[in-house]
């Protein structure tokens, strides 16, 4: 039983060590150096783990995806969500958790920048992630929330709006201003989310 408990125990340090490992590269390299072979080298553990514990390296990338240190997790995204608010502020709650989340992560920033003019492997794995968390979310919240019971109707302005956050949100690295809107005051941002919450007003 002592043994079963340390083998255990021992498995889920070397699974951590991996993911710390592939995300310490990603942050350093980016994509370039990102492989099997240099993340078992820097972890100092034999490749064969890898895929003992993650099945393969695809299933090694999704897991640092959603161990909500590389992107918000939806446990995040929905923390201090109130179902009694009306469906935009709710929106607009979702919304300013994963902004938040993601300029908290410079690393996510990065890779997010890479991924507009990379598309690899890597890139796909991590936004299939991505997209996952946010079906989940949608999962969770269509049972109470009768307008999402209709997705077409938020779909595309969701799209929209979450772009268009993003995209000032990684403009933000090298610009201070997007359009008059100061990038780097945490005002303007409360702004911008009080500006989504109009726009699924009107919905």
């Amino acid at each position: 039983m002592v043994n079963d408990m340390t083998k255990e125990r021992n498995k889920e340090k070397t699974k951590q060590a991996l993911i710390t490992t592939t995300l310490e590269i990603l942050a350093e390299d980016g994509f370039a150096n990102l492989g099997v072979n240099e993340i078992a080298r820097r972890s100092g553990v034999n490749k064969a783990l890898i895929y003992r514990y993650f099945k393969s390296y695809k299933g090694l990338l999704e897991a640092v995806a959603k161990s909500g240190d590389l992107f918000p997790s939806s446990h995040e995204i929905l923390d201090g969500i109130d179902l009694n608010e009306s469906s935009a502020a709710i929106a607009s709650q979702i919304f300013r958790n994963y902004i938040t989340g993601i300029r908290n992560r410079p690393i996510a920033q990065k890779i997010m920048a890479w991924e507009l003019n990379q598309n690899n492997k890597i890139t796909e794995i991590l936004a299939d992630a991505r997209e996952a968390v946010s079906q989940d979310i949608f999962h969770f919240l269509a049972p109470k929330l009768p307008e999402l019971k209709e997705p077409e109707k938020i779909h595309y302005t969701t799209a929209i709006v979450g772009s268009g956050l993003l995209h000032l949100c990684l403009r933000s690295i090298s610009a201070s201003h997007w359009d008059g809107v100061h990038l780097r005051d945490e005002k303007e941002w409360q702004r911008l989310f009080a500006a989504v919450e109009q726009i699924f007003q009107i919905l």
